[in-house]
């Protein structure tokens, strides 16, 4: 802030540049989705979103358990078109990903950075991808946890609420006193973000109690009844939202004659690492692949003490989501268990919103944090230059889950 600027003038400026940062991100973005719907579905679920909304209006169906149906629907003036609704698809699309970079924007200029570096570090993590080795025999994309998802439609509208649901609940979780507002913003954004596409919800609401137990226990014991009353609103608010919202949303999907395939019905099973060796033989490089960037970030920042529980809640949130993709599969009727991976959504929008956070963190830190700052840099930019290959050569014609060096 310059001298002369006042607090809310300054603010204001963050808020129009992050603005304009979403909208040169949705204008970039628009023609590659576009690239991207027109290789067909066996290039991405893009197309294929669109002919499940075309099907369902032709039988008079629900939309579908997600709220992009609905928005796709709208954007394209209820049109059964598939140009009105492929001019939709990828409005929306690049739209929430315009979204999702001012966010990130916004993050990274209220941490500290100058305008011109939140620039710089939200353009790095919309297109930023997960290591992958040269060679030929490591994927990019299938079976790792990316911070950039390019393929899936429902995830990619998800994600910029996702990521305003964590800062909500970071701020919620902040301080003996939440703003009156934020017990109105926090359950509607879980509606919100669970609508889109449950996964993220189904990761942090656990998160968020793990963490609260944690706090509990961890207060010593004269302050621990203090400390109950303090998060007993917001356990209760964040508690009961979640709980009716998916429980909504998963009777209103599998209540009745649930969901069938291949004419046979699918039901919830645990089949631990079944269906994410399906996707990669080397499941432990996929972790260190996904994860090593925010973990160096999160060591370089480790001696500075944080008031909130963000560090830890977004790493508890990625954790439960891995797990959740690990342990459970989709299993049908007969016992075979598919290799669609739905599980594995959650994780990518926590890897998201992890990504952010640890940035914003060594931002904030940046001068008291350790040398382990500049293997966190190094790794970022490896992860971005990796990230544009991959979507040069997406663009060429190779399939995001088929991208290799």
């Amino acid at each position: 802030m310059t001298s002369g600027t006042s607090p809310r003038s300054a603010k204001a400026g963050i808020w129009v540049r992050s603005l304009l940062f979403g909208i040169v991100a949705t204008l970039c973005t628009r023609s590659l989705f576009a690239v991207i719907y027109d290789f067909g579905p066996l290039f991405s679920d893009l197309p294929l979103h669109v002919q499940l909304l075309i099907d369902s209006k032709a039988k008079d169906l629900q939309l579908g358990y997600s709220s992009y149906y609905a928005l796709l629907d709208i954007i394209s003036g209820q049109s059964l078109g598939i140009a009105d609704l492929r001019t939709a698809t990828v409005t929306l699309l690049a739209t929430a990903t315009g979204l999702r970079g001012a966010v990130a924007y916004l993050v990274m200029e209220l941490a500290g950075a100058r305008f011109w570096l939140a620039g710089v570090i939200s353009s790095a993590i919309i297109v930023m991808a997960p290591l992958a080795l040269p060679g030929g025999g490591d994927l990019v994309y299938l079976g790792k946890f990316s911070p950039s998802i390019w393929h899936n439609s429902t995830t990619i509208v998800a994600l910029p609420f996702c990521l305003a649901l964590f800062l909500f609940l970071d701020r919620y979780l902040t301080g003996s006193h939440p703003r009156p507002w934020l017990h109105f913003a926090v359950p509607a954004t879980i509606l919100l973000c669970a609508a889109a596409k449950p996964n993220y919800v189904l990761a942090v609401a656990p998160a968020v109690a793990l963490w609260m137990s944690w706090k509990v226990a961890s207060t010593s014991r004269p302050d621990r009844p203090r400390e109950v009353r303090r998060l007993a609103l917001p356990a209760a608010v964040i508690g009961v939202t979640s709980i009716v919202v998916l429980g909504f949303m998963f009777w209103s999907t599998f209540g009745g004659s649930g969901i069938a395939i291949q004419g046979k019905t699918v039901s919830l099973g645990v089949r631990p690492g079944v269906v994410w060796s399906m996707l990669t033989p080397n499941q432990i490089w996929s972790l260190i692949a996904s994860f090593i960037a925010p973990a160096a970030a999160t060591i370089a920042v480790r001696r500075q003490r944080e008031i909130g529980p963000t560090l830890p809640l977004a790493w508890l949130t990625s954790a439960i989501a891995v797990t959740q993709f690990v342990v459970f599969a989709e299993v049908l009727s007969d016992g075979k268990v598919l290799g669609h991976a739905n599980w594995i959504w959650g994780a990518h929008m926590s890897t998201f919103v992890l990504y952010i956070v640890c940035t914003a963190s060594l931002v904030k830190h940046w001068k008291m944090a350790t040398s382990a700052k500049w293997v966190a840099v190094s790794l970022a930019i490896l992860q971005t230059v990796i990230g544009v290959l991959f979507l040069f050569l997406v663009v060429s014609g190779i399939a995001p889950t088929h991208v290799r060096f």
